[in-house]
């Protein structure tokens, strides 16, 4: 095997004085021999003339050999299974797997030792990169309790911290490999492996040479959650931190890192226990908050995938915690921070976490958290003003809408907490625009402008926000406990005044402000559930006839909308609606006039539904 293996490096010195045809053929000859060779030899004799070669002077011969090592690890389990298959048709094989056993097993550890000599002594940056793989291949394709592994990692570990980044990747890779291998025997190492671990991972820079070791460390911490999961609680904040706050999480620059980061937060969620994750998991929120939105939304991920995993113990000691850790992370849309770009994104994560949280709480439990949040969301912030948080009222009706859609109908009577505040912001004065602002000197008349068109943006949008909850409500309000007559007149004119409640000039400052064609979609979708759901033609009556006096507007946008309802009403209600078609037809006849193409043509749409309903022409009552 030695003469094969120096032949092989002889021809590749005289590369220039040989045909590539030739060459080629050498080194395959070479190849087939030491496959043949390798085969036939005794795993003591195998390991025995690796070490042998290592200690050659000379590099190239070196890292030949490193390379055989390796190649002929992978293939030994090739070699077991085509040995299996032979046994079972009661064939003799060529060839044989070379086991680590009670015989091999000195030469195995003696060629381990070898391997960490170069590690630890050679100068040829390439030959110790080739050892350190090599190591690595040997602990996955050689898993055993040999002592050797342990020195193995002791070295590895105290090298992780210096030398190039490839190099640190190398090691931080093997040093996984073999903490795999020797599951609780790594334990005392733990602290030295975190230690070199995380510093390697902090001095790196975001540079493309840096971007291969930073997934290592990932690796190498997957690796240790998995099989010292129970013994990881000191270095949780450190976990944390590379998983969730590094800069490669901040900005998702690499989706690889970003699968290795996701599969330690799984990991340290499913084996760590929900006492020893939570209190550092709650106190990453500040440090969170100012690496940006993607790290906070990933906390508040990785808090939800906590929640899912809590049994009932653990949620009755901790869901009020947790539920303030969110409501408090609410508020930041108020606060308005640098650091936060995509707040929405933030808020879609928080509110995640809520909902998961609520999944697993009783009526009893919920009430007092939701009207906690109910009185969060009305509080006067601004005392000089008196004023509520136009914004603490946005994040909340986004959280009442993900409630409604996801509880339903057992959410429904909450409903009545929120008739009152619902009206207010649907009124037709703007309750949160404060005319006092426009008196102010003339020298802040640029300020005031942009806040109350602010303060537009922002109303537009909370108002949408109210409407899609009010259209949940309706939609799974099947035993009228909200919709009965009285709340039906409380809610029928403030809903139908945003027919003619006008958009703000621009929607750029508000993230997530819907469109005049959302809002429209949204508004019309919700007065014809409140028909449906109504089931009385005692109230239908004055609900049409609201929505057909705003078909009188002089503006082209409450006609549309007026029309939009009576189509949705005729085709919902279908042959009830024919007692509505007497009052629906004069205002018909008019828009059948209209000036402006959408309007007429919508009419005679609708004047044909009802026709069809009907059974007869209307065309004469026109």
């Amino acid at each position: 095997m030695e003469e094969v293996v120096l032949c092989t490096v002889s021809v590749k010195d005289k590369k220039g004085d040989i045909s590539g045809d030739i060459l080629k053929e050498v080194r395959n000859n070479s190849n087939t021999v030491l496959k043949i060779i390798t085969g036939w030899m005794h795993a003591s004799t195998y390991f025995k003339g690796i070490t042998q070669l290592l200690e050659h002077p000379e590099g190239l011969v070196k890292r030949k050999t490193l390379g055989i090592l390796c190649e002929t690890a992978r293939a030994n389990n090739m070699v077991q299974n085509k040995q299996k298959k032979e046994r079972k048709l009661k064939r003799s094989s060529l060839s044989t797997a070379l086991q680590v056993d009670k015989s091999s097993c000195p030469y195995f550890s003696e060629l381990c030792y070898k391997i960490l000599e170069l590690i630890d002594r050679e100068s040829d940056t390439s030959v110790k990169i080739a050892a350190i793989s090599s190591l690595e291949t040997l602990a996955k394709e050689y898993p055993s309790e040999n002592p050797a592994y342990s020195k193995c990692l002791a070295t590895i570990i105290s090298h992780i911290s210096s030398g190039d980044s490839v190099t640190s990747s190398g090691l931080i890779n093997t040093a996984g490999s073999l903490i795999n291998v020797l599951g609780s025997k790594a334990l005392p190492q733990l602290p030295l492996i975190m230690k070199n671990m995380l510093q390697r991972a902090h001095l790196v820079s975001c540079c493309p040479s840096g971007k291969y070791v930073h997934g290592s460390p990932r690796t190498d911490a997957s690796v240790i959650v998995q099989k010292l999961g129970e013994f990881v609680s000191p270095y949780l904040e450190e976990i944390l931190d590379l998983v969730i706050l590094h800069p490669e999480c901040a900005t998702q620059i690499d989706g690889k890192l970003d699968v290795k980061a996701a599969d330690v937060r799984g990991l340290l969620t499913e084996t760590v226990p929900v006492r020893l994750i939570l209190p550092p998991l709650l106190n990453l929120y500040s440090s969170a908050t100012k690496c940006g939105d993607a790290s906070l939304s990933l906390s508040f991920q990785m808090l939800a995938n906590v929640v899912g995993t809590m049994d009932r113990l653990a949620v009755g000691t901790y869901h009020t915690k947790i539920y303030e850790h969110c409501l408090e992370a609410l508020d930041l849309r108020r606060q308005n921070l640098d650091s936060l770009k995509n707040i929405n994104l933030v808020e879609q994560s928080i509110t995640h976490t809520i909902i998961t949280l609520t999944m697993k709480l009783t009526e009893s439990t919920f009430r007092p958290l939701f009207l906690r949040t109910l009185e969060w969301a009305e509080s006067e912030v601004d005392q000089s003003t008196s004023k509520r948080s136009m914004d603490r009222a946005i994040v909340f009706y986004k959280l009442v809408n993900k409630l409604a859609e996801q509880h339903r109908s057992l959410f429904t009577p909450y409903f009545k907490y929120l008739l009152e505040g619902s009206v207010q912001y649907l009124s037709e004065d703007g309750v949160l625009i404060s005319s006092k602002r426009k008196k102010k000197a003339k020298l802040g008349d640029d300020i005031v402008k942009y806040k109350d068109s602010l303060s537009g943006q922002k109303l537009w949008n909370l108002r949408a926000l109210i409407l899609k909850s009010l259209h949940k409500c309706f939609l799974y309000d099947n035993d009228q406990k909200i919709l009965d007559s009285s709340n039906f007149q409380t809610l029928m004119k403030p809903i139908v005044s945003q027919f003619v409640a006008e958009p703000p000039e621009s929607l750029d400052s508000v993230p997530d402000a819907p469109s005049v064609e959302e809002v429209d979609e949204i508004l019309v979708s919700c007065l014809g559930q409140m028909a449906v759901t109504a089931r009385s033609d005692v109230l239908w009556k004055p609900l049409n006839h609201e929505v057909l006096m705003q078909t009188r507007s002089d503006n082209v946008r409450p006609k549309m909308l007026g029309l939009k309802v009576v189509r949705y009403m005729v085709q919902h209600l279908k042959e009830e609606y024919v007692a509505l078609v007497p009052e629906t037809i004069p205002f018909l006849g008019e828009l059948l006039e209209d000036v402006e193409l959408p309007v007429k043509t919508l009419s005679q749409e609708i004047l044909k539904e009802m026709e069809t309903l009907s059974g007869e022409s209307l065309r004469e009552y026109l």
